[in-house]
């Protein structure tokens, strides 16, 4: 009988939980306005621009920026959004649902390698090629498993609304691993990832004189194909700044300001990206 209703405990208790991650789930989240802004007029007299101020640097749009619709953005930082836009959301609290929606709020995108206190807006797919010699804006985080992994090319997911700028310089873009393997080495891999002939891969599309590559469909996000993945075939993305060593080539592809206008001053001792 003892057992019986310790088993019938758990049970209740289980249940009760269901029911709280169901609530969880289905409980109606804030809507972040995404305003246009035709002019610069416009924007100036509004909170983006002070949010614009601190992700990009100040005043650092101009004229022929605008149009400039914030729909347009993948990527957030709530601790901004807080100071400036007084949209105060925790990130934890979408840390375990996925959009279903354009431009619906989510975070935990890589499932790894995000950067602290932001979410993503949900871009739907199938994504475009990016253009060659076109800055980007990406995000880049080490842990231990990108250090071991990541010693040729270095990672990135596409992101405006990072304030980091790559310049993708002659690019190629696949709709996954598997093509470029193909494409580059003529070898078939045994799976989606393939893991194993990366460093082949990048060196051979380095000495094919490209700078970049990027992934269209590949699928492993926390919620599936949610991102562009890109890797700059020329850098080391084990360390935070994808060097070890910032010199001019460096400071010629990475940039921050909007539209990639200034230096990048990165830190290596982060564990994400940053300028």
């Amino acid at each position: 009988m003892k057992n019986k209703n310790i088993y019938i405990l758990i049970i209740f208790i289980l249940f009760i939980i269901l029911i709280i991650l169901f609530i969880f789930k289905h409980s109606p989240k804030p809507t972040l306005n995404l305003p246009l802004f035709n002019s610069k007029k416009e924007f100036d007299n509004s909170d983006w621009k002070k949010y614009f101020d601190i992700v990009y640097g100040p005043n650092t749009l101009k004229e022929s920026d605008f149009p400039l619709n914030t729909a347009n953005l993948w990527v957030l930082y709530t601790n901004v959004m807080k100071n400036t836009l007084n949209f105060d959301i925790n990130p934890s609290d979408y840390k375990y649902t996925c959009p279903s929606k354009e431009n619906d709020l989510y975070s935990n995108m890589s499932g790894a390698h995000d950067i602290d206190n932001t979410v993503w807006l949900y871009k739907n797919p199938p994504y475009n090629s990016l253009p060659s010699n076109k800055f980007v804006e990406v995000t880049h985080c080490t842990d231990p498993e990108v250090e071991s992994n990541e010693n040729v090319g270095a990672w990135f997911y596409y992101a405006p609304g990072s304030g980091i700028y790559f310049n993708l310089g002659k690019t190629i873009s696949f709709d996954d691993h598997s093509q470029a393997v193909k494409y580059f080495l003529n070898k078939d891999c045994p799976d989606t990832e393939c893991v194993d002939y990366f460093p082949d891969l990048f060196n051979t599309a380095k000495s094919n004189g490209y700078d970049s590559i990027q992934f269209l469909k590949h699928s492993d996000m926390r919620c599936g194909n949610t991102a562009i993945e890109i890797v700059d075939v020329k850098a080391i993305g084990k360390y935070t700044c994808v060097t070890d060593k910032i010199d001019d080539d460096w400071n010629l592809r990475y940039k921050s300001g909007y539209n990639g206008i200034n230096k990048c001053n990165c830190n290596n001792t982060k564990i994400c990206m940053n300028c």
